[in-house]
C-alpha cells in the first residue's frame, strides 16, 4: 500500500524550517537562506539534499560540527587563487559568501580559482553555479566529501567512496544551463527518503509557478554567450 501524499506549500515550509534554525542559534538572515536553500533542492528533485537534513544540520550545531552566523575568511590572496575558510559555517550562507568574492575577482580578472575549506554541508551544488550564472559568469565546481563513506563500490554491499559531486553551470536565456551531479547511482543520504517518502509520508512541496531550472574548488569564468 502506497504512503499518503501530503501537500506542503513551499512558502510556509521555508517558514517552519527558519524557525528551527533560528532556535539553533542562526539569526533570521542566515536562519531563512538555509531554509530556502533546502526547500528549493525538494522543489528541484534533490530530495537528499532538501528538508529531510534539518534534523542532521540542528544535530550537528549541539555537536559542534555547524557553527551559525560565521563569515568567510579569505586566508590566502594571489590574484587569480584564492583560499578561503568557513569556519565550519553552514554552507548555505558562506558558499553564498564564496561566490561574491569569486565572481567579483572573475569580473576584475577575467577568472578566479577559490577553493573554500573547513565548511559545513555546502547542499546542492547546482545552487552556486545558479548564483554565478545569474551574473553571467560560467563556473565548475568540483567537491570533496569528508565524511563516513557514503557509496559502495560496484558489486559492492558496503560503502567504502565518497559521492565527489560535481557541477558545470553556463547562464543562458530563459535559464541557465546546469549539469549538477554526483559519481553514484544511490547514496546513503537518499536511502533516507526510500520512495519519496518522510515518516511515511509521500511529500510534494507547491510553488507558486514551476521551477525553471534544468536540472567546492570552483572555478568562475566570464562568460560571453
Amino acid at each position: 500500500m502506497s504512503a499518503p501524499m501530503v501537500h506542503v506549500h513551499a512558502a510556509p515550509l521555508r517558514t517552519a524550517v527558519a524557525r528551527m534554525f533560528a532556535a539553533a542559534g542562526c539569526d533570521a538572515e542566515e536562519a531563512n537562506v538555509i531554509a530556502a536553500n533546502l526547500v528549493d533542492a525538494n522543489r528541484f528533485g534533490h530530495d537528499s539534499h532538501g528538508v529531510v537534513l534539518t534534523r542532521v544540520y540542528v544535530d550537528n550545531v549541539a555537536a559542534g560540527l555547524a557553527a551559525p552566523g560565521r563569515t568567510l575568511q579569505i586566508v590566502t590572496d594571489a590574484g587569480t587563487l584564492i583560499g578561503a575558510d568557513g569556519g565550519k559555517g553552514f554552507g548555505q550562507s558562506i558558499g553564498v559568501q564564496a561566490m561574491r568574492v569569486a565572481i567579483e575577482r572573475a569580473k576584475a580578472t577575467g577568472t578566479c580559482i577559490l577553493g573554500l575549506s573547513n565548511t559545513h554541508h555546502v547542499a546542492r551544488i547546482g545552487h552556486w553555479a545558479e548564483q554565478c550564472a545569474a551574473a553571467g559568469m560560467a563556473s565548475i565546481h568540483f567537491v570533496n566529501v569528508l565524511s563516513t563513506p557514503l557509496v559502495a563500490p560496484w558489486g559492492g554491499s558496503d560503502a567504502r567512496l565518497s559521492t565527489n559531486p560535481f557541477c558545470v553551470g553556463v547562464p543562458y536565456d530563459p535559464h541557465p544551463l546546469l549539469l549538477d551531479f554526483d559519481f553514484d547511482r544511490l547514496h546513503g543520504k537518499s536511502l533516507r527518503i526510500p520512495a519519496g517518502t518522510t515518516n511515511g509520508f509521500c511529500l510534494k512541496i507547491i510553488t507558486a509557478t514551476a521551477a525553471a531550472t534544468v536540472m567546492v574548488e570552483t572555478h568562475v569564468t566570464e562568460a560571453n554567450f
